[in-house]
């Protein structure tokens, strides 16, 4: 099964502490033969941000993918909650260029930040915010499709996260089906500008997100 090391199992079932406790011990935090993906993609898919948070602070990989080519920003934007997502996409605008994890242990996940919140995604990992998967669908575009209420919020976050690399033609339509083109047309612009990148950069530890938060991401990635 997936969780087949100690680690997995703890970070699939979202046992912070005891993620907390394997990681001092030195547990290996990437796939195995025995596991088939990473600690950090079953955490996230389980919407556990505390783990989440555990798994990136400890340098876990950000740019993985697992089968059809599916990215931690693809899980995420299935079924996670808005302050998981945002503390992921100001985590990998934090990575520097020729690296795929963070360089330093220092953040937390904040609802309310609005730092973490406009983190542009460029630099290292730039690429992981428009792949396609082997179908050709961005997680913008799995974002656009959630029917769990939150699809324009989720959306927001991606437009808040765009670098200087815009939007794909289909990122577009399906970000202007549930915002306005001026909203779309407003992160474009501003993404061009450079202006996110100070969101990037001031991103740093904050409050950590509140239990009701975490229960409810954890319930959404448990219906998706």
């Amino acid at each position: 099964s997936d969780a087949g090391t100690p680690l997995a199992w703890a970070a699939g079932g979202g046992h912070a502490a005891t993620v907390r406790l394997l990681l001092s011990l030195g547990a290996d935090m990437e796939p195995t033969s025995d596991v088939k993906v990473s600690a950090l993609f079953l955490a996230v898919g389980s919407g556990h941000t505390e783990v989440v948070e555990a798994l990136v602070n400890a340098r876990a990989c950000l740019d993985g993918t697992v089968e059809g080519n599916t990215t931690l920003l693809h899980v995420a934007a299935g079924c996670a909650g808005a302050p998981l997502l945002r503390f992921l996409l100001a985590s990998v605008a934090s990575v520097p260029p020729g690296s795929n994890s963070l360089p330093t242990k220092t953040k937390q996940c904040d609802p309310e930040n609005e730092e973490v919140a406009n983190a542009a995604v460029g630099g290292g990992l730039g690429h992981i915010l428009h792949s396609a998967d082997l179908e050709g669908v961005t997680p913008l575009q799995i974002a656009a499709k959630r029917d769990d209420g939150t699809a324009a919020v989720i959306v927001r976050c991606f437009l808040a996260a765009l670098a200087d690399g815009g939007m794909t033609p289909q990122e577009l339509e399906a970000a202007e089906a549930l915002v306005s083109a001026e909203e779309v047309a407003a992160a474009l612009a501003q993404s061009a500008s450079g202006d996110g990148a100070a969101g990037a950069r001031g991103a740093g530890a904050v409050a950590e997100v509140s239990e009701g938060d975490k229960q409810a991401s954890v319930e959404a990635c448990q219906k998706g």
